[in-house]
């Protein structure tokens, strides 16, 4: 039963991470199904460190000084 709920709990946060990349270049299934291949805590980190992919966009492009 142990085995089971850490399965559990385990799949739901990689669909949170999934949820929370889904704005990122590789979207949702993306980061789900890397976070159950890594483990939500490095993909959660990864998240952090990129931005969502309309930011280029907002901010002007990348060649605007």
């Amino acid at each position: 039963m142990v085995l089971t709920s850490a399965t559990l709990i385990y799949i739901v946060f990689s669909v949170i991470i999934g949820g929370i990349g889904r704005k990122r270049s590789i979207g949702f299934v993306g980061f789900f199904l890397l976070s159950l291949l890594l483990t939500p805590i490095l993909m959660g980190a990864v998240l952090l460190v990129t931005s969502p992919k309309d930011s280029a966009v907002r901010e002007g492009g990348a060649g605007r000084l």
